[in-house]
């Protein structure tokens, strides 16, 4: 009798109270739709201009429109390996993502995580959509997954050899729009990306000063380098010119 009155009791205090049931059940419904709602490659249809506005979050398309018609008809000087050096396509076919949320993809996920995430979605649908001149692969897609704070910048081979739109300045690109996607400024966020890819453009391909300041693997290598077969045979030297003083004193 004392065991069944136990386990009564504990059944008690363990059960939830309709509220609580409530409650869950609402997160649990809240996050089917929240899935449900997530957009993946093969729910995204291409807009008949280069904006892909599917939940309405910009409040000015037409602008981001015209930013992007411009890089289609900018001239553009291609690298000798860009593949679309020994074609006569000029200018960059640029197409703009802007979502709620992205399939697979959380607001607490590690950056790393959310990145790769947000980068499969890119390139899946930059391939989907055929972005760029299939002569040269010309294209590139930005996507903004607002709700969960990701973005990614996918290029064709055409832009990105000769480092002319290279991971980091795509990266330095995308970086120009956050403080303005914090603030709720989407519109202004990737104008200014698109600014950014613009200024790449026209710069041409890195420099040695800007490859070097963006990659520290390289930076290292040089440093030891240098250490090795400059600072350490001058050390050395330095040392046998200060044996003499030595014995002086």
């Amino acid at each position: 009798m004392a065991q069944a009155q136990k386990a009564i009791n504990y059944t008690t205090r363990g059960a939830l109270t309709g509220a609580q049931q409530a409650d869950i059940m609402m997160k649990v419904l809240t996050l089917l739709a929240a899935t449900a709602a997530a957009w993946t490659v093969d729910k995204m249809h291409r807009p008949q201009g280069r904006v892909a506005d599917p939940d309405g979050l910009l409040k000015n398309p037409d602008a981001i429109e015209d930013a992007l018609s411009k890089l289609a008809t900018k001239h553009v000087d291609w690298p000798p390996n860009s593949p679309c050096a020994t074609t006569n396509v000029d200018g960059v076919e640029a197409v703009v993502v802007v979502v709620t949320h992205l399939r697979g993809v959380h607001l607490k996920q590690e950056d790393d995580e959310k990145r790769r995430r947000t980068g499969e979605f890119a390139r899946g649908l930059h391939d989907k959509w055929g972005v760029g001149s299939k002569k040269c692969s010309n294209g590139i897609l930005i996507t903004i997954d607002y709700g969960d704070r990701a973005f990614y910048l996918s290029t064709g081979d055409g832009v990105r050899a000769g480092g002319l739109l290279s991971d980091a300045r795509a990266t330095r690109a995308l970086e120009a729009s956050a403080p303005y996607l914090r603030s709720g400024n989407i519109d202004e966020g990737v104008l200014k990306t698109i600014k950014k890819v613009d200024a790449f453009l026209s710069k041409g391909p890195p420099t040695w000063s800007e490859w070097l300041a963006s990659n520290e693997t390289l930076r290292l290598i040089l440093f030891l380098f240098f250490y090795c077969f400059a600072f350490g045979p001058l050390r050395h030297f330095l040392d046998w010119c200060c044996r003499p003083l030595e014995w002086c004193i």
